[in-house]
């Protein structure tokens, strides 16, 4: 995994985070700068029946998808049905908003799911969609810290109230290797795109160590098929089509879910936008805009706007297969072996990217330390584990 430059140069307590889900709390914000936090029931917002149902779920332990399988199993419909703004994390206890099309408000009251509370639930007259947040506050208690309030300050003055915004290292999965696939898938090299997510063997169980190996070793899908053990989904729906079609691994990735694909392409991005990023501040050249960059404003509620072009935040690039990219970005992609053409995958045409824009700097909005709680908001798509590294890392490299 890339090791990314930091932005502060004080070390930091030398610990982790997550140590408990209850160490780890996010309290969605709603467009409208609601927060949603713990344990609060909400009023609900409508009260006529219309043809979208707003849930707001509190959950511990629990991924987004799981939580809206569970939900709408038992509501007896299709998770298709249901949509959400933003994932939240799985170990930590979370709050957020899901709609769900034509469900009833009093049986979505009466559901009951183990470590899951509804706390609230109205009709709505639209569904919610991605991007439907103004961002998420965190309160992340981390034992160490409680007496190293002046060290934590210190920190934060270095940084000025802004963090650099990498991707977190949920974007790269839990193997480390999801970018990997999206280069392979980039380069058109979709039986080792297949291959790398089958046979990747990291921190498991034994018996998928075992399994991963076998099959790297013998390509032997049939029997592959027989040791993957059933947990490993998405590994068996790709074997389960390579049994019957072994040179297909096109048909087997369209087997997967498309945002499972679109993933592995949006986790290759994201390690190229951190490299160039990483890259200009260890330089000291954060400010300094190349081409095809620019500085853009903030929203009402003072998070980075990347539509709005005239501002003090620096903002970066996506790179998709319309992006005109600069000198530096050209020695990236060179070492890389890529062209921004190749994001255009005409045999896949579903995991086309053109490639946007990102800041690469955000704001920590209402930063509070106290007796080792620390409590701040993040935009969408900004992650708390980026701004903890910087006061927790010991930050041996720049």
């Amino acid at each position: 995994m890339l090791r990314l430059s930091y932005l502060s140069k004080t070390g930091g307590v030398g610990c982790t985070i997550k140590q408990e889900p209850e160490h780890f709390i996010v309290e969605e914000i709603g467009l409208d700068g609601e927060i949603y936090e713990v344990d609060r029931f909400v009023q609900p917002k409508w009260k006529e029946k219309e043809d979208y149902t707003i849930v707001v779920v509190q959950k511990k332990n629990w991924t987004t998808h799981d939580v809206i399988r569970a939900i709408t199993a038992l509501l007896k419909m299709s998770k298709k049905r249901a949509s959400f703004a933003g994932s939240k994390d799985r170990r930590a206890i979370t709050v957020q908003c899901i709609s769900i099309y034509n469900a009833d408000v009093e049986s979505v009251k009466k559901l009951k799911i183990k470590d899951v509370a509804i706390l609230g639930a109205w009709y709505w007259d639209r569904p919610i969609h991605l991007g439907d947040l103004l961002g998420n506050r965190f309160t992340i208690y981390v034992p160490e810290t409680v007496d190293q309030s002046e060290l934590i300050s210190n920190i934060y003055s270095e940084l000025g109230g802004v963090v650099p915004n990498y991707f977190g290292e949920q974007r790269f999965g839990a193997r480390w290797n999801s970018h990997l696939i999206g280069k392979y898938l980039i380069k058109r090299k979709f039986a080792d795109a297949v291959h790398e997510y089958l046979t990747r063997i990291t921190e498991e169980p034994a018996e998928v160590k075992e399994a991963r190996l076998r099959l790297a070793q013998t390509y032997d899908y049939k029997t592959a098929l027989k040791e993957f053990p059933q947990y490993l989904k998405y590994e068996r729906i790709l074997l389960n089509h390579l049994v019957t079609a072994p040179n297909d691994y096109i048909g087997a990735l369209r087997r997967l879910p498309l945002a499972l694909c679109l993933m592995f392409i949006h986790s290759y991005q994201a390690h190229l936008f951190n490299t160039i990023l990483s890259d200009k501040i260890s330089e000291g050249s954060i400010f300094d805009l190349e081409s095809g960059e620019y500085r853009c404003g903030v929203n009402w509620y003072s998070f980075p706007d990347v539509m709005r072009i005239n501002g003090k935040f620096p903002v970066g690039k996506i790179i998709g297969y319309e992006t005109k990219i600069n000198e530096r970005e050209k020695r990236l992609l060179d070492e890389e072996g890529i062209t921004p053409a190749e994001f255009k995958i005409p045999q896949f045409p579903e995991l086309s990217s053109r490639g946007s824009y990102r800041p690469y700097l955000v704001p920590i909005k209402d930063f509070e330390f106290k007796k080792g709680t620390f409590v701040f908001e993040l935009p969408p798509g900004s992650y708390a584990t980026i701004v903890m590294r910087e006061f927790l890392d010991k930050k041996g490299f720049k």
